[in-house]
């Protein structure tokens, strides 16, 4: 009897467990369309989504926006949940932006030729939710130098 309630216990306990982990899983996707690559995090608490542009290429300084939806039914949950979100950091390739600050200025690595890079989502602990892989230009945009007074030059003029 004793025997037959332990794995009773067990079993419940493997139930409730598996519960919570599905009930804590993150899914990510990411989609490409008029030069904007969309990450999006849908996460427990609601929607997190990171706008990058799609010719982001190695030695780029990038911008963008991080936009939040919180999930919930009343403005209670919504707020509760927002909160939540709040406290969730972006990190592209080591530099991170919290998603509270609603935007991001990230510099894509020079050494970042594999044509893609890691966006991560953590928790305020700094524990791993998510990850997505970002397709990146692996051609470095070419230098955009200032031309000296030998490279200019005038269209003549009619007198």
């Amino acid at each position: 009897m004793r025997l037959l309630r332990g794995c009773a216990v067990i079993v419940s306990l493997v139930v409730s467990a598996s519960a919570v982990m599905r009930a804590q899983s993150i899914s990510v996707g990411v989609q490409t369309a008029r030069g904007v690559h969309t990450v999006a995090f849908e996460t427990p608490q609601g929607m997190v989504r990171v706008y990058v542009s799609s010719d982001a290429a190695p030695g780029d300084r990038i911008s963008g926006a991080i936009l939040v939806e919180p999930a919930g039914v009343s403005p209670e949950d919504r707020a509760a949940n927002l909160g939540q979100l709040d406290s969730f950091v972006m990190d592209w390739e080591g530099q991170q932006s919290p998603v509270s600050s609603r935007g991001y200025v990230w510099l894509i690595p020079i050494a970042l030729r594999a044509g893609a890079g890691a966006l991560s989502l953590h928790d305020s602990g700094g524990r791993l939710l998510a990850q997505a892989i970002v397709p990146i230009d692996p051609v470095p945009a070419p230098d955009q130098r200032t031309p000296s007074p030998g490279d200019t030059f005038e269209l003549p003029t009619e007198a």
